[in-house]
């Protein structure tokens, strides 16, 4: 059985600075179903799929996800 676990043990495994960047995160969208487990208005992560994904290359804020969103925009202006 998976663990579920709190945004701050999350924010920890991610590397993020603050609860806020891993909320951020969610709420953003870069957090993939699945790790994000949402019962009611409470957020937990899935401890395994978590770890999971943080090894096959997911990031917390830094500098990945930030050119990673730039990039999306840059291709959305060009498209419209």
């Amino acid at each position: 059985m998976s663990k579920l676990i709190k945004v701050s043990r999350a924010t920890e495994l991610l590397g993020n600075e603050t609860d806020q960047q891993t909320y951020g995160q969610v709420y953003g969208g870069h957090i993939p179903p699945g790790v994000v487990v949402r019962i009611g208005q409470v957020i937990r992560f899935n401890e395994e799929r978590l770890e999971e994904w943080i090894a096959a290359g997911g990031s917390s804020l830094g500098t990945q996800n930030k050119s990673a969103r730039a990039e999306d925009l840059a291709a959305q202006a060009v498209a419209a």
